[in-house]
């Protein structure tokens, strides 16, 4: 799985936070972060 720009999912709306928890929780191979942004706290190192 690979998720792209996963700051712009969380701010794309109300629930994105939600939604990205959902997307990392249910990588079944391998999982792929893309970001050109700051990744979201939640994701960064010591967050």
């Amino acid at each position: 799985m690979v998720v792209v720009e996963p700051a712009a999912m969380v701010e794309a709306e109300e629930r994105g936070a939600n939604w990205l928890y959902v997307v990392l929780t249910r990588a079944v191979g391998s999982l792929h972060v893309v970001h050109a942004r700051a990744l979201p706290p939640a994701l960064s190192q010591g967050g």
